[in-house]
């Protein structure tokens, strides 16, 4: 269940996209589609981490952390929720803290998506390694999963070219390649592909 309400939470992925900057793209979140969250991350048209949270159903929290996302280059991406407070990590690098993020939406309605936000919108580039967690990781613990060279990716990454299934509908991985998913509770991995 990915409807966190007001806990804290972890969710860390790679991404390495291949489309020039220029246009928003979406490539995680637990959303409707084309409809309010409660999280959806993207990149922005210039370039940087953008978040998106609803809370309970309207994006209240609409931020471009500054965070740079280049293209051709794989990033690894933190947001953590603490009490009210998000904060946003790229290459181990926390970006400034987003206050007041009241509790999210928990609509039963919602499909958690990975390289899309619905209605034809596909990220285009890799993901890899997503973990959501349900508790706040530690800076140590995140610093550990940017360093671990068993769960960051290399230049020579090899997609699995598997499509799953997040909510019955294959099209939702369309032009994403990917290693694996992970879905993490309280630290423990349970693979989901």
């Amino acid at each position: 269940d990915f409807n966190f309400g007001d806990s804290p939470f972890t969710l860390s992925l790679w991404i390495y996209p291949t489309e020039a900057v220029g246009a928003f793209e979406y490539f995680f979140g637990y959303v409707q589609n084309d409809s309010a969250g409660p999280w959806l991350l993207g990149r922005s048209s210039s370039g940087n981490l953008r978040i998106l949270m609803a809370h309970p159903n309207t994006w209240d929290t609409n931020v471009e952390t500054g965070l740079s996302l280049p293209t051709n280059s794989w990033s690894h991406i933190v947001i953590v929720r603490n009490g009210t407070n998000v904060y946003p990590y790229v290459n181990n690098s926390v970006g400034a803290t987003i206050p007041n993020v009241d509790t999210l939406g928990t609509q039963a309605t919602r499909t958690l998506k990975i390289g899309t936000y619905g209605n034809g919108e596909h990220y285009q580039g890799r993901v890899d390694e997503v973990g959501i967690w349900n508790r706040a990781l530690s800076s140590a613990e995140i610093a550990s999963l940017y360093v671990a060279p068993a769960l960051g990716p290399t230049a020579a990454v090899t997609p699995l070219n598997q499509v799953c299934s997040f909510n019955g509908n294959t099209g939702e991985t369309s032009g994403v390649e990917y290693q694996k998913l992970s879905i993490l509770t309280g630290g423990t991995r349970f693979p989901t592909c």
